[in-house]
């Protein structure tokens, strides 16, 4: 994996440079949750793209894409290359 450049923590920007593709994210707080942007989630998104979701997650623990488009099988295709998915949710049991 590629050591992200020009990173900077706090309540600033964060920027990481990954491959051909700029992830940015913004911190909510100081503890934790970043604002994403710099991504289409309803695209195609290569290794790299799920490796710097993968790493800002682990790094911010709650992430926020604003403005995608995604339906319910899109979001747990996207869910399922980030890591093993829990079946079923405590409140729509229907949903995929």
């Amino acid at each position: 994996m590629t050591e992200p450049i020009n990173m900077m923590h706090g309540n600033r920007a964060d920027a990481a440079q990954w491959g051909d593709d700029m992830l940015e994210t913004h911190s909510v707080t100081a503890a934790l949750g970043a604002e994403v942007s710099g991504l289409d989630l309803g695209g195609a998104l290569s290794e790299a793209d799920i490796d710097s979701i993968h790493e800002a997650l682990m790094q911010h623990q709650v992430l926020f894409f604003r403005d995608q488009s995604l339906d319910p099988p899109g979001m747990l295709a996207l869910a399922e290359r980030l890591g093993e998915v829990d079946a079923g949710h405590p409140v729509y049991p229907h949903a995929p």
